[in-house]
């Protein structure tokens, strides 16, 4: 991951050239099936499990990768998607 994040940090999405700058990042995603790595292969994904969503998630923050909109969107559901799963596993114990 950390060999293709961009040297520099993306310009923000609120004007032409920052809105162009991202949609660069997500086709660099995309040409790997990494854009959406949740979703089924049959459609563009990797088909990944929850856990390995967030070792995902984690090793795409630690790269320095770009944070637009949905990035962090979905950090913040992966964050809430883990502390149900450690709620569900203290429970059952």
């Amino acid at each position: 991951m950390k060999a293709h994040v961009p040297k520099e940090p993306l310009v923000t999405l609120e004007c032409r050239e920052g809105y162009d700058q991202h949609v660069a990042w997500e086709r660099t995603l995309a040409s790997g099936n990494w854009g959406m790595v949740t979703w089924p292969e049959e459609f563009g994904g990797r088909g990944l499990d929850l856990i390995q969503w967030l070792i995902f998630e984690e090793e795409y923050f630690r790269a320095g990768a770009p944070t637009g909109r949905t990035r962090t969107a979905s950090s913040c559901l992966a964050r809430r998607s883990w502390s149900l799963v450690q709620k569900s596993r203290s429970s059952a114990s």
